[in-house]
């Protein structure tokens, strides 16, 4: 779906500012304005980012932690790494930083290392004798996207704790292991413990 979304914005902006018949370039003050603002956002998101990490690194730290790696590269598909990770007492944690895509999508995980995302909408009916529209209670649910995640397994150890870090939780996750949805504190397929920013304060100033 991503790719269909990049192809026709890319058609779309070659139809309005890519020269015809080896001419000039069109509507360049357009170009340089759209050019601009999606730079702005970029760099906004990306100083968000950078603040977030500090901040869980000011958080280790104050709690005793020694941070041994801080990557301020956002997550990317193959990355490999963490972005922080802190040792204290022989006691290693190392967080994976990431965005959710949209709190009221599913995070559901087949494994430590893919997250397939669904959404979940009511039907609702209009019914031929009535205005208002009826709300059916079957629930569709429509996969949208996957995340992907990597965790190295020689550091599954005892002496290891591994936390998927969000900003704020999405509005459900969940996996093959448990019934019921992951919370704060909880650990994906019994290996990674899932923490928003709040909760992992909460925690790390708790242990």
């Amino acid at each position: 779906m991503e790719f269909i979304i990049y192809a026709i914005v890319l058609i779309v902006a070659g139809g309005l500012f890519l020269p015809k018949y080896g001419g000039e370039a069109r509507n360049v003050p357009i170009f340089v304005i759209i050019a601009s603002v999606i730079a702005i956002l970029i760099l906004v998101k990306l100083l968000k980012y950078v603040l977030l990490v500090f901040k869980v690194k000011k958080l280790l730290t104050k709690n005793g932690y020694t941070v041994t790696q801080t990557r301020l590269v956002p997550k990317l598909k193959n990355s490999k790494c963490y972005h922080i990770s802190a040792t204290r007492n022989e006691k290693t944690v190392n967080v994976y930083i990431t965005k959710r895509r949209n709190s009221h999508v599913t995070y559901h995980f087949e494994t430590e290392n893919k997250a397939e995302l669904y959404k979940h909408t009511h039907l609702a009916i209009k019914p031929e004798v009535r205005q208002a529209y009826i709300v059916s209670p079957h629930v569709e649910r429509r996969k949208t996207g996957e995340e992907y995640f990597f965790w190295n397994k020689e550091d599954f150890s005892e002496n290891t704790e591994n936390i998927l870090l969000f900003k704020k939780l999405p509005n459900n996750v969940t996996d093959t292991v448990h019934q019921s949805s992951l919370g704060n504190g909880d650990k994906i397929l019994d290996k990674v413990s899932l923490y928003s920013i709040d909760g992992f304060q909460k925690y790390i100033s708790d242990c």
